[in-house]
């Protein structure tokens, strides 16, 4: 059973590897693949104890050049096979819609409704696929994920997978990593789609919810307000954790660090990594009180 307000799992990626001191916990997020411009494979060396959420690599792969989904489910068994590690919750390789793609690469620009309507069909097919797949995968649970550019349309998925979530699954919300960057414009929306959403999940006997890829306070707060008040456990993943000590930042919300200073040397950066790793989980699973601020319901009004 969970105990922390948010769990987080931490993203294992190269730069962990290349620092192999670094260690971001025992909860895990790993995608097989990573790279902005050239798809790359991770590497990751994690300790055998470790819980991982595995990625499906979605986030990497351009939108013209998707693979089937039975090569994403290869491309996932294959990567835990090479790297040695247990998959407790395997993600289905759905369509992201909160970046946009053109012959130039990617933009944090999310897609229109009418344009993300594609995206929706290939994600519930993709929840369909993986979810006739349990007795092929070694991994314990599946990662449903909903997508949706408005509340409606997230509903809408969110309805259309549901069938396809069996006990212990997790329900990922997906399309909201870009929230820290452009509040003003997601946030509304954001708290519009979860208090929808978020009951309508807990009506169908969801225990727990994964929000892909967010640290961003008020939106996590919010989120771990309304689930509290449905009885779910709420996670998120990111690789910020582990690696914003290499940008030369430390921490999130208040207690952030305006003046840190990147380490020098691969053994103090290694620490450094580390620390703020279990500082982030640590706040993470004190939520409630470190940032109280930030827990609070949504509004009862819908747009």
């Amino acid at each position: 059973m969970q105990t922390e307000s948010i769990r987080l799992y931490c993203g294992a990626g190269n730069e962990t590897a290349r620092t192999h001191a670094a260690y971001g916990g025992r909860y895990a997020c790993v995608s097989p693949v990573y790279g902005l411009k050239k798809v790359s494979i991770t590497r990751v060396s994690l300790p055998p104890d470790t819980e991982v959420f595995q990625d499906s690599g979605a986030f990497t792969d351009n939108i013209s050049a998707r693979l089937t989904f039975i090569q994403a489910f290869e491309r996932q068994l294959n990567h835990a096979y090479k790297f040695g590690y247990s998959i407790f919750a395997q993600a289905a390789y759905d369509v992201l819609i909160d970046e946009t793609w053109d012959e130039l690469g990617r933009h944090k620009q999310r897609w229109s409704v009418g344009d993300a309507e594609s995206a929706i069909d290939s994600t519930v097919a993709a929840a369909k696929w993986i979810s006739n797949q349990r007795d092929n995968t070694p991994a314990k649970h599946l990662i449903l994920s909903a997508q949706g550019v408005d509340s409606v349309q997230y509903l809408r998925c969110t309805e259309r997978i549901m069938p396809y979530l069996e006990t212990g699954d997790i329900f990922g919300m997906g399309g909201w990593c870009i929230i820290g960057k452009m509040p003003r414009v997601m946030m509304p929306t954001f708290e519009e789609t979860i208090r929808r959403v978020i009951p309508f999940i807990a009506g169908e006997g969801v225990k727990r919810a994964h929000i892909w890829g967010v640290c961003y306070a008020p939106a996590i707060g919010m989120l771990n307000a309304i689930a509290d008040e449905y009885g779910i456990s709420v996670s998120t993943d990111s690789a910020g954790p582990i690696l914003r000590p290499t940008f030369g930042e430390w921490g999130y919300d208040n207690w952030r660090h305006e003046n840190y200073k990147r380490p020098v040397g691969q053994v103090d950066m290694a620490q450094a990594m580390t620390e703020h790793a279990q500082a982030t989980r640590q706040w993470l699973a004190d939520f409630k009180t470190r940032s109280p601020k930030h827990y609070k319901l949504p509004r009862t009004t819908l747009l």
